[in-house]
Parts: structure tokens; C-alpha cells; sequence
């Protein structure tokens, strides 16, 4: 068989050019694609929607024309690519007779569906020393200085980069001189990239000015991250000497900085129109410790450029929630007429009532100012800090909790840590807080959630859509109970403990197919179940046959080992396994990019998998 293939193989290599099969007409009409297979060279150009068929004494073959088709064969990505955008089924038929390396192309999975990846926007730092590197929806730039061999390593992965600016909307620099700025222009698809991050010590103006030197480039966001612990100064007349300005294409802008980096950053904004530019965030490190008057003052001047202003706070915390955030907001009360809304995070330790005590005479006299503004707080979670780990929350924190979420008219996010409380009723004092507006509640710890818990959340959220709770072992607790409990509901994601029996879960994913009696994937109604269990090797098989069995596109039903780790005890250890089924492979994405990664801290905060969606 094998010698049969070769020959077939051969007959198909000795066609001339002018002999292209119908195929071809098909392929990417809108551009020149050029085809390697193997000894021969198929050069297809659209000219006017018709193709020029030359023999071999009429056509003059260049340099440029082998390198071109070279370059294109060697990149199976791109190939498949091509490929898989043949609109006919009879096309590509024709085409994998042409020669053997189309025929393995045309069969391959990565040219019929567009694989899915469960890691695609997961938030995360590169660390090694890579000059260029793809991750994910990513590009990645790390040249910290210039040399020839420097620059012609960077020239010849020019053509990859290409390709990859064509996929990937995002580009992190954290290191690029401006000496590369003119090499980096000349990649016709930079105009694809909607979002950068400066991941860099250096000043953001510097940042600003290497972005001005790359004309090819107009993101809509600009994200600058402080790389290292330490910051570069510069002194405010060399900035006013420096004339840069802010690209007028960006939109929303980023600050996961330190504030002493936003004076010489406001010189950027001076010809701009005020109230011109989208929103403005403040993140975590812009915003910790002691804000000083001029720092005050000139993030009131940043935030009047933008149309909206979001503010994140990061805090540990003792004692009674509203005085911790009065002092959050009082702290960080800029004088701007730009509407402002507030994503804070609470991290309690077991220092108890002591602080609160001490807060209290403090805010009496400004509470009738600070009570309204916390209607602008849209995001509020609450977490046990690491080192507290059996610390619970005492009954005037958590009446405290309570009348905090009563006032917060516009929160829709809303993330907790359940094993901070002892009794129901305190649940309940909590849930009672809850405005119409909460729509995306997360909870962890949840291995005392119970039925009960379950019905007083349901009754307190009458329009949530979409819901994380991690720990579960209640065997009440089914996923169609859930479904049922909140009517808005479109996207559940439960993490099971190691105690929960499977076939609780596989009855509401299964259903039976009526003619042919096989299993298959039961749809629910929701755009995204993601579930994490423990799953057995005979409860595994149940999955494979609904794998065999149901068609679907790339994406909407998956199943796979967990990162999740399970206590390796005697026979009893089975593995923790991750079930997504979703409507759209958009859907993981959109769900993860609403709740934070981690039940007790977060990572270090990155916008690496910054997601623009809310900026289009």
C-alpha cells in the first residue's frame, strides 16, 4: 500500500502548471497565494477575478516567487488556514488528489473545525527570555537592546509575526528599543492589534513616545503595567521638553501602575479635548497606600480627559466593612465631574472589631457624604486572608456586610468567601442586601452549602445570570436544581468536592438518542455549564460515547483533567476531570473574564489577559 501511495504521489507531482485543478479558483480570492508540493511549485495569482494560465517558456520564475511559496508551505498554520476556508466540499477533494502534502493538510482537524482552547485570556506573566513569542491571543516582544545579529534574528521572524497580528489582538512589549520601532512598522498586519501593554519599569512617556514611532499601530487600549518593583524618575522639564502626545486612535487607557508615573503621563493628555477619550482605570497599585493631595489632584486632571473613570481597590482589612470603605473612598475622592464606578476587594484578617473601633469616630461626621457614593461601586468582594484561614466573621461585621450591600444600588458583581460565616441567618442577613441589580454572583468554601443556603439566595437574586459557587458536597444540590432555582440564569459553573456521587451530575448532561439507543450530550438551556468533578474510570467511558455519538461543532462539548488535585487516598483516588458544554466557544472565555481567578487571593494583578470586549 505504501508503494502505491508514493507512486500516485509521483503521477500527481509531474502535472505543469498550466493543469491547476478548479480548486484553486476558490482560494483566498482577495489576495496571491503561493502552493510547495514538494517538486513542483503552483504559483496562483488573482488578476481580476480570472487566473492567467502560462506554460513554462512564457512564465520566468524570481527569486521572490520561491522564497514566497516556500515561506507559505512551510507554515502549516497558514496552509490550513487556506484551506479551510474552501467554501466547497468538492474543491477540497480536488485539492488533496493534487499531491501528498495537500492530501495530509486536507485531513488534518486543524483544517476542517478551529480547535478550541479552554486557556485562551487566562491572565498570566511570561517570564523566561524569549525576544518573540505567541501565547495564546497573544503577542509577545522582550528586546532589550539592539545588535546586528539582533536585527536580522528579528528580520527573520518578520513573516511569522505577520501571520500571528493577523490572529492575535494583543501585543505586551516589555522591552523594545526605539531603534526597532521602524523594523516593527514595516509588518503590514500591526493594524489588527487593538490592545497593548507596556510591561516595563520605565516611565509611561517614553512608552507613549515609542508607540508614536510606530505609525502601523493604533490600539484602541493602552495598558502600562509596572514590570519591576522599582521606577525610573525623570524630571518634569525634560517631560515638557519631550512634546509627546497621546495617539489620538486610543480609546480607554489602563493604569496598573504607580501614581508618581501618572504626573509625567498627564503631559500626554494636554491637546486632547476633555471628556474626549472612552474610560480611564485606576489599577490596584495606582491606588494602594496613602494618596497624597497632588497625586489627588493630578488623577482628577487624568480622569477629565475620559467620559469614565473605574477605580480598583485591593485592601487587607479588619473589622467593620463600611468604615473600611469610607476610608477607601474618602482616600481616593477625586474632584472630576467624570461619572466613576468602583470595583473593591476585601480581604479580612482576625485582628477582629480592634480597627473598627478606632475608625468609627473617624467617619461619623462623613458619612452623609460617602453613603451615596457607594452606589458607584460595581464590583465588591469579600475573601479570608491566607494567614487567617479559620477566622469567621463576627455578628457585627457581618450586619455590617449587610447594610453595606443594602446601599450599593448598581453592584452586578458580586464574589464571597462562605466559610467566613457560621449560621444560616447570617447568610441570610447578607442575601437581604442584594439590590435587582446584582446579575453575577461568585461563592467559594461552599462544602456547608446546603439546600437552605440555596433556596435564600434564589428568593434574594431575582435576576442573576450567571453563577460560580466552588466546594459543593451537598448531594441535594443537582445541577437541574440550580437551573431551576434562577429562571435568568445563563452560565453555571460548579466545582463539586471529592464527596459528590457523579451520577447526581450525569443524569442532567445525558439523554438517550430515541432511534439508534446511544448516549448523547443533554443541551441545557444555558449559554455555559462548566463542571469540575471527580469522575471514575467507568463514568469516564459514559463521556466517550457521548463524545462519539453527538455531532457539534468545535468547542461545545469538552472534557479533560483538571488542574484540580484530589487527596490521593488508598483505592478510593480518581482523578478531577473539567466538563465545559456551552452554545458558543466564545462562552468559557466571556465567563471566566467576569469573576477573579482565585478563591483566596488574587494573582498578581496583569492585564496580559486584558479582554477590550467592553471597549468595542
Amino acid at each position: 500500500m505504501k508503494g502505491k501511495g508514493e507512486n500516485d504521489s509521483f503521477k500527481n507531482q509531474i502535472k505543469t502548471i498550466h493543469e491547476l485543478p478548479p480548486a484553486f479558483k476558490n482560494i483566498y480570492n482577495s489576495c496571491d497565494a503561493f502552493f510547495d508540493s514538494s517538486k513542483e511549485v503552483v504559483v496562483l495569482r488573482n488578476i481580476s477575478s480570472e487566473i492567467r494560465e502560462k506554460n513554462d517558456s512564457e512564465f520566468q520564475w524570481t527569486e521572490r516567487d520561491i522564497i514566497n511559496a516556500t515561506t507559505i508551505v512551510d507554515n502549516k498554520e497558514i496552509m490550513s488556514m487556506i484551506i479551510g476556508n474552501m467554501p466547497k466540499l468538492i474543491d477540497r477533494c480536488s485539492l488533496e488528489l493534487t499531491c501528498s502534502t495537500f492530501y495530509r493538510i486536507c485531513n488534518n482537524k486543524s483544517s476542517q473545525i478551529t480547535p478550541f482552547n479552554v486557556e485562551e485570556g487566562v491572565q498570566k506573566y511570561i517570564r523566561d527570555g524569549s525576544k518573540v513569542k505567541c501565547c495564546q491571543n497573544t503577542v509577545y516582544l522582550n528586546i532589550p537592546h539592539t545588535t546586528d545579529s539582533v536585527k536580522s534574528s528579528f528580520m527573520k521572524k518578520t513573516k511569522i509575526l505577520e501571520t500571528y497580528f493577523k490572529r492575535k489582538p494583543k501585543l505586551v512589549i516589555k522591552n523594545l528599543p526605539i531603534e526597532m520601532a521602524s523594523y516593527l512598522n514595516s509588518i503590514p498586519t500591526l493594524d489588527n492589534i487593538k490592545t497593548i501593554i507596556f510591561k516595563t519599569n520605565s516611565q509611561p512617556i517614553f512608552s507613549i513616545n515609542l508607540l508614536n514611532s510606530i505609525p502601523s499601530l493604533n490600539p484602541k487600549n493602552v495598558i502600562f503595567e509596572d514590570y519591576g518593583k522599582s521606577s525610573v524618575d525623570i524630571d518634569e522639564e525634560v517631560v515638557g521638553e519631550m512634546n509627546i502626545d497621546m495617539p489620538r486612535e486610543v480609546r480607554n487607557v489602563v493604569l496598573m501602575c504607580s501614581r508618581k508615573k501618572g504626573f509625567c503621563l498627564l503631559k500626554c493628555f494636554e491637546k486632547l479635548k476633555k471628556g474626549s477619550l472612552d474610560q480611564l482605570t485606576f489599577g490596584r497599585f495606582f491606588t494602594i497606600g496613602i494618596v497624597k493631595k497632588d497625586q489627588l489632584l493630578m488623577a482628577s486632571h487624568l480622569a477629565s480627559y475620559f467620559k469614565n473613570v473605574k477605580v480598583i481597590f485591593k485592601n487587607d482589612i479588619s473589622g467593620d466593612v463600611n468604615n473600611s470603605i469610607f476610608k477607601l473612598l474618602d482616600k481616593f475622592n477625586m474632584t472630576t465631574t467624570t461619572p466613576v464606578t468602583y470595583e473593591i476587594s476585601f480581604y479580612m484578617s482576625s485582628v477582629g472589631n480592634l480597627f473598627s473601633q478606632i475608625l468609627a469616630g473617624q467617619f461619623k461626621e462623613k458619612k452623609d457624604l460617602i453613603w451615596p457614593k457607594y452606589s458607584r461601586i460595581s464590583v465588591f468582594r469579600v475573601f479570608r486572608k491566607r494567614q487567617n484561614e479559620n477566622g469567621k466573621l463576627t455578628d457585627e461585621e457581618i450586619e455590617s456586610l449587610g447594610l453595606g450591600l443594602s446601599q450599593m444600588f448598581n453592584l452586578t458583581i458580586f464574589e464571597f468567601q462562605f466559610d467566613l460565616i457560621k449560621t444560616l441567618d447570617e447568610f441570610s442577613v447578607i442575601c437581604r442586601g442584594f439590590k435587582k441589580s446584582v446579575k453575577n454572583i461568585k461563592i467559594y468554601g461552599c462544602s456547608k452549602f446546603s439546600l437552605d443556603h440555596l433556596n435564600i439566595l434564589s428568593s434574594s437574586v431575582e435576576s442573576l445570570e450567571n453563577f460560580s459557587i466552588e466546594g459543593i458536597s451537598c448531594s441535594a444540590i443537582k445541577l437541574s436544581l440550580i437551573m431551576l432555582s434562577f429562571k435568568t440564569l445563563r452560565g453555571l459553573h460548579v466545582d463539586f468536592s471529592e464527596s459528590y456521587f457523579f451520577e447526581n451530575i450525569i443524569e442532567d448532561i445525558i439523554t438517550i438518542d430515541e432511534t439508534k439507543g446511544g448516549e448523547l450530550v443533554k443541551w441545557p438551556n444555558l449559554d455555559l455549564l462548566d463542571i469540575i468533578c471527580i469522575i471514575k474510570k467507568s463514568e469516564y467511558d459514559i463521556l466517550e460515547r457521548m463524545n462519539r455519538n453527538t455531532p457539534r461543532r468545535s468547542g461545545k462539548f469538552l472534557y479533560f483533567k483538571s488542574s484540580k488535585e484530589a487527596t490521593p487516598y488508598c483505592e478510593s483516588y480518581c482523578p478531577f476531570y473539567r466538563i465545559i458544554i456551552q452554545k458558543s466557544s466564545k462562552n468559557f472565555g466571556i465567563f471566566r473574564s467576569i469573576f477573579s481567578q482565585d478563591t483566596y487571593e488574587f494573582r498578581d494583578e496583569t492585564y496580559f489577559g486584558y479582554d477590550p470586549r467592553s471597549h468595542d
